[in-house]
Formats: structure tokens, sequence, C-alpha cells
């Protein structure tokens, strides 16, 4: 079971505790920020502060061995400055944050948001989203690299356009797996992690349902 899309304050710290010690709550959590600036989030009217932000993700990541932590992050809505968004960067880079999923805002008729006369520039809006994808891909690309050489266990997925099957760990680290033909979608293996590229940790298969059954077939 995975949580996402969940404010921090409607989270329960023994929640946390919960996820350290069970085997069906996956180790990931991901919280939606929105922006760094406390001046922004009153903008819109979200129910918490920068500070109760990385106050929460810090207890998490102190309460849950190996937890991912991601959020959302949207640029350029109506009053975000450059200090506003340069807000939302520092919390990206310098907390236990391993990714953002990055929106750029478009205005919508009939939200509160139109009451604002501040616009942000189209290009702006556009460099702002593509200097924050690049710190997530950095933030994300770290975090990988801190399993190399560590096995962990795998749900499988498709095969993507490289011809490797891929699948999520209990955590969320996105995971390709070389020389694993003989495996399906929705199988639990264990991997060791060898390597990064793009968006995958690369990997090898420890062992499987399938290779337990090859191995019997040989013996």
């Amino acid at each position: 079971v995975r949580i996402t899309s969940i404010e921090p304050t409607t989270i329960p710290v023994e929640l946390l505790d919960f996820m350290a010690e069970s085997d069906v709550l996956c180790s990931h959590l991901h919280i939606p920020l929105q922006s760094g600036s406390d001046k922004v989030l009153r903008d819109m009217k979200r129910l918490y502060n920068r500070r109760e932000f990385i106050e929460f993700i810090e207890l998490a990541a102190e309460r849950v061995p190996d937890i991912l932590i991601g959020t959302d992050i949207i640029v350029g809505f109506p009053t975000e400055s450059e200090q506003d968004f340069l807000d939302s960067c520092d919390v990206l880079e310098n907390s236990p944050l391993t990714y953002a999923h990055v929106f750029t805002y478009s205005e919508r008729t009939g939200t509160a948001a139109q009451k604002f006369a501040e616009r942000v520039p189209p290009q702006v809006k556009k460099e702002r989203s593509r200097i924050l994808h690049r710190i997530s891909e950095q933030q994300k690309t770290a975090w990988y690299q801190r399993y190399v050489g560590r096995t962990v266990r795998v749900l499988t997925e498709d095969v993507n356009r490289e011809g490797l099957r891929t699948g999520f760990s209990d955590n969320y680290i996105r995971v390709a797996l070389r020389d694993a033909e003989q495996l399906s979608s929705n199988e639990l293996v264990h991997v060791r992690i060898t390597g990064v590229q793009g968006e995958y940790a690369l990997a090898d298969v420890v062992s499987s349902a399938a290779h337990q059954r090859e191995s019997s077939i040989t013996s």
C-alpha cells in the first residue's frame, strides 16, 4: 500500500511509526508542497506553512528508515515573485525531498486566484519549470546512487523502450532490470542495484519465483 497526495496536516505521527514496522505500507510519501514561500501558500489558502512542511518531512525521514519523499510544486502562481520561486528551490534542494512533480500554473475561470492582478510572464514560468525539473532530477539521481550495491524488493511492471523489465521498489525507486526476460508484470523480486542511468536505477535479479522455478528444473 502506497500513500500519495495528502497534505502534511492530515498525516498522524503514529502512521510513520506503523510505516517503519510494516511490510504492507510502503516507505514512500508523496506530500504536496505547492510552494516554498509562506506568502504564496497563504495566497493559495493552504492550511500549512513552509516550516510545518519541512518539520514533518524531517520527522518522517527520522522515523522511517529509507523513506523516499516526493512532492508537487507549482510555478508561476500569479503572486509568485523571484524570491518566492527561489524559496521553492531551496526547500527541494535542502530538505529530505527526493523529487518533485512540477506543474505550471494556468488560469482557470472561477478560481480564487483570478482576483490577483499580478501575472507571471509565460517565458518566466517556462524557465522556472525547467530549473525545478533539473533540481528534481539531480535530487533523484543522488538518492538512487545511495542504493548502488544494495538489495531491494521490487514489484515488476512493463518493459521499457530499451527492452528492460521495469518496476518500483517498496520506497519508490524506479528500477530497470537486466537479463530479466523470464519475468512478467506484477512479480515480487529481490534485485541488486548496480548503477543509475537516466530515470532508472539499473539492477540485476537476485531472487524471484521464476528463478526458483528454473533452479528446480535444472536440478
